[in-house]
């Protein structure tokens, strides 16, 4: 649902994968969107693990704020979706938590 012509994450990554320079990619995306692109790219690939945290209420419009679910069909391995107006101390403490346990995953 995005608006790149050439994912350069996916490029990246798969260009390492190719030379042989890592097996496993993470790949986190954080901005005001969720990464659904990247998302799309990597369903099915268990070597790269997606993981977007993104504000819940804005474009591609895909989580319920109450439970923070997703609805769409382009589900990160991970989606962290913040309410609108989310301050840093929120921001840093969903990163926070979330980030180092999938470092550990991701291994």
């Amino acid at each position: 649902a995005g608006y790149t012509c050439i994912n350069d994450l996916a490029v990246a990554a798969r260009l390492m994968q190719k030379e042989n320079l890592a097996e496993r990619v993470l790949i986190v995306d954080c901005d005001v969107h969720q990464g659904d692109g990247t998302a799309e790219i990597f369903k099915e690939d268990q070597s790269v693990y997606t993981f977007s945290m993104h504000c819940a209420q804005n474009f591609p419009f895909g989580f319920n704020v109450k439970s923070l679910s997703y609805l769409g069909q382009d589900r990160s391995d991970l989606d962290i979706g913040l309410p609108q107006g989310c301050k840093d101390d929120e921001y840093m403490e969903e990163l926070t938590t979330h980030l180092p346990r999938v470092i550990q995953e991701v291994k």
